[in-house]
């Protein structure tokens, strides 16, 4: 049985370090879309958080302009995830893609939500 929490942890941060980068709902939208799609443009990642911000009801979210929400994908929620080791930016192909590390925890956490259905 995989040690969860070792295994993740074996990146270049602990634990909770890696909680404190998740708890940004945006960096989980941007995290679960690079990770299933395997690369994403910035530009599609500020789509997709658009998206799912106004599937949740987000009612400020009109009024966040989308140039100011893309800067805020490229500047502050990228580069989080870039140095939680979870994201790498591959600037030949303008796209951000998955680590090691983000398929290792997404893995994890699948085991995790398994294991709880069981009831183990």
């Amino acid at each position: 049985m995989i040690d969860h929490a070792r295994a993740v942890e074996s990146g270049d941060g602990s634990i909770e370090e890696l909680l404190g980068v998740l708890a940004a709902p945006r960096r989980r939208v941007v995290l679960a879309h690079v990770t299933e799609r395997r690369a994403a443009s910035l530009d599609e990642l500020a789509a997709i958080v658009r998206s799912e911000e106004r599937l949740g009801g987000r009612s400020s979210l009109d009024d966040e302009p989308t140039l100011r929400l893309l800067s805020e994908i490229r500047s502050v929620h990228v580069p989080a995830l870039i140095d939680a080791n979870l994201v790498e930016y591959d600037v030949e192909r303008e796209v951000v893609i998955p680590t090691v590390t983000a398929d290792l925890l997404f893995t994890c956490l699948e085991q995790v939500a398994d294991d709880g259905h069981r009831g183990d």
